[in-house]
């Protein structure tokens, strides 16, 4: 028992900022925060709409045949523009990482999901969050109790001048499910012989989820869950281990309480 005890090598957790951590998609908080912080005249609603106009366009023309996780890696070419859009028109020109943070951390407490932060904090030595957000700073401020290092937050990052303020680009590093799983496959050579745990939400984290050794789906997005089976995995309501299948919880609680990061 005590030879095995030692020879236990935790788990890698892997998990997803907005929607998983958060109790809503943070981005427009983000933007909102930047167009307040700068006073810029430009409107969050114009990017929005650009975006979902490109959408549809993109959807019109797609092929349904396909497996869904290509389907969504088809998109790329729409969250490419997206953010492109957004740097082009300096959003984020002029802020601090400072600024950014104690924006995120006043937050907090609004928008993190009941007792997540005191589940991550038991686990944040081998805790990595993988999120296709556009601000590390952003990402740390919401998790500031955990005192995580930069390196593990995995995500796209506004670049710094040499002044220490945003030049308002959005340096692009993860757009799809697919930067996803290739972002998880760089992490796990950091560690091969851990087994990997993936918490998530959305369509976003589809690949991570079913390739993780336990993938876990925090709510009841109705999209993934559909994917997930088209995949050919199972959906076990809580966590019981079985083979070939992915979890659906409600509460983090849930997954505190199944042991599954330890």
């Amino acid at each position: 028992m005590a030879l095995a005890a030692r020879c236990h090598v935790p788990p890698l957790i892997l998990v997803d900022f907005d929607k998983t951590i958060t109790t809503q998609d943070t981005l427009e908080l983000l933007a909102n925060t930047a167009l307040n912080l700068t006073g810029s005249s430009l409107k969050w609603s114009y990017f929005t709409d650009a975006y979902m106009e490109d959408y549809q366009q993109q959807l019109a023309t797609m092929n349904t045949s396909i497996p869904p996780w290509e389907q969504l890696d088809a998109l790329r070419p729409v969250e490419k523009a997206s953010l492109d859009r957004i740097s082009n028109h300096k959003l984020f020109q002029g802020l601090t990482q400072e600024q950014l943070h104690s924006a995120a951390k006043s937050l907090s407490s609004t928008y993190l999901q009941p007792g997540v932060l005191e589940v991550l904090n038991k686990v944040k030595e081998q805790l990595h969050i993988v999120s296709l957000n556009w601000s590390k700073d952003w990402i740390l401020g919401f998790l500031s109790p955990l005192e995580l290092p930069r390196e593990q937050v995995h995500s796209n990052d506004l670049e710094f001048d040499k002044d220490g303020r945003t030049t308002g680009l959005i340096q692009q590093h993860l757009l799809t499910t697919g930067d996803k799983k290739r972002e998880v496959e760089a992490i796990m050579q950091s560690d091969s012989k851990a087994k990997t745990v993936y918490v998530g939400d959305s369509l976003g984290d589809l690949l991570p989820i079913v390739e993780a050794d336990a993938g876990v789906v925090i709510g009841n997005d109705t999209s993934l869950l559909d994917a997930i089976k088209q995949m050919g995995k199972q959906i076990r309501e809580g966590i019981k281990r079985s083979p070939n299948t992915v979890y659906r919880v409600d509460t983090w609680k849930q997954i505190h309480d199944s042991r599954v990061l330890h």
